[in-house]
């Protein structure tokens, strides 16, 4: 007997932390015995990576406005309805109303958003203590709600390997471009350590709304020979591999699954002490947390690691050690896959 049909439902048509999310959750359930069918937008940039995977695209999934919202949710249950999986898991509650009308074991994963969106699912899960402190005040059952961090989806880590120091050091960040994820921020810094006399590269990976500003503000604080944009970065790896120290400069971050990246990456990282950063890092441990939004603590932050290999080295290999013993498939595969197939076992 084949094992339940779960519909796995990301409303994001790009990269970021929630699209690596929805992908690891795709492999924890067909680890689990599962067979996982993914429902996405139509124009999702990352349709070659579902090789093998049974693959519904669903028209404005991933559009905003509460209109298109609404159609895009009846398209969503008119494919249960033709489908007939056992369960659904879905990223996000942009779609949790909609879904919980098909009367089946709905699994609504937390990654930020509004929270009253989640309250109609059959059970949560949370990637922060902050997350589900707010959804019990709000009313939903502490009993149906898991709390499992984001993980990288491989069972174990290359050894940490020491970076190699440059004449002219490589910090890098990989972001959507918006506001929230603060890159304006890390620019303000570069500029207050290049009037200091440090003179840095920072790689900008990613694209949204915020470029055209970040482009002009690159140029007006003159650091167009000290910035370079990359666009979107397929190949993370890559890019992780040129640079010394990895920054995420976020206002607001439910997690931030960048810091695993660079980690497994043997980078030391810095990060905006902001809810997810918060849980993942241990200050002065396994990265470095300043104050959100704050230019000259994360430019002190910078100059700290830069100016000190043997501490650099030190939080990137406690890092590395920290994500290899929590933050990978072994670590949360089992208490993920029964969130979402618990109830149907029994």
């Amino acid at each position: 007997m084949s094992g339940p049909r779960v519909l796995v439902v990301t409303p994001y048509a790009v990269g970021g932390g929630v699209t690596e999310a929805f992908f690891t959750s795709l492999e924890i359930l067909r680890r689990a015995g599962a067979t996982p069918i993914a429902a996405i937008d139509g124009r999702a940039s990352f349709l070659d990576r579902l090789a093998g995977v049974e693959c519904h695209g669903v028209a404005g999934l991933g559009a905003g406005g509460s209109l298109n919202a609404l159609l895009a949710g009846w398209r969503l249950r008119r494919l249960v309805h033709r489908l007939r999986p056992d369960a659904i898991l879905a990223h996000n509650g942009r779609y949790i109303d909609a879904l919980a009308r098909c009367g089946l074991p709905l699994t609504g994963v937390v990654h930020g958003g509004k929270l009253k969106r989640f309250l109609k699912a059959t059970r949560l899960i949370t990637v922060n203590a902050e997350q589900r402190a707010d959804l019990i005040a709000l009313g939903f059952a502490g009993d149906r709600i898991s709390l499992i961090p984001n993980a990288l989806p491989v069972d174990a880590l290359p050894p940490f390997a020491p970076r190699a120091a440059r004449a002219t050091p490589r910090i890098g960040t990989l972001r959507l471009l918006l506001r929230e994820k603060g890159v304006d921020v890390l620019v303000e810094a570069l500029g207050l350590l290049a009037a200091r006399g440090l003179a840095a590269e920072l790689h900008i990976g990613g694209t949204g709304a915020e470029e055209t500003a970040l482009r002009a503000q690159v140029a007006q604080l003159g650091l167009k020979d000290r910035v370079i944009f990359h666009g979107w970065v397929s190949d993370q790896a890559a890019f992780l591999a040129g640079v010394e120290l990895y920054v995420m400069p976020s206002r607001y971050e439910t997690f931030g699954i960048g810091i695993l990246e660079a980690q497994a990456a043997g980078l030391p990282v810095i990060a905006s002490a902001c809810e997810g950063p918060r849980a993942v890092l241990r200050d002065g441990e396994t990265g470095l947390l300043v104050p959100p939004g704050e230019a000259p603590a994360l430019a002190d932050a910078i100059a700290r690691l830069l100016g000190d290999p043997a501490l650099a080295e030190t939080i990137a290999r406690q890092g590395h050690a920290d994500c290899a013993a929590r933050h990978l498939l072994p670590a949360i595969a089992g208490p993920y896959a029964d969130a979402v197939l618990g109830r149907l076992h029994g």
